[in-house]
């Protein structure tokens, strides 16, 4: 019930979560460079 009242907003949290620790490899990077 819970899981599908809230799901949307927590699979968007879920992949802004996923996608910063995908990006956050490149931009220490591009800051140590």
């Amino acid at each position: 019930m819970i899981s599908g009242f809230a799901g949307g907003r927590i699979d968007a949290v879920i992949m802004r979560f996923i996608d910063v620790l995908l990006a956050l490899p490149g931009l220490l990077l591009a800051l140590a460079i």
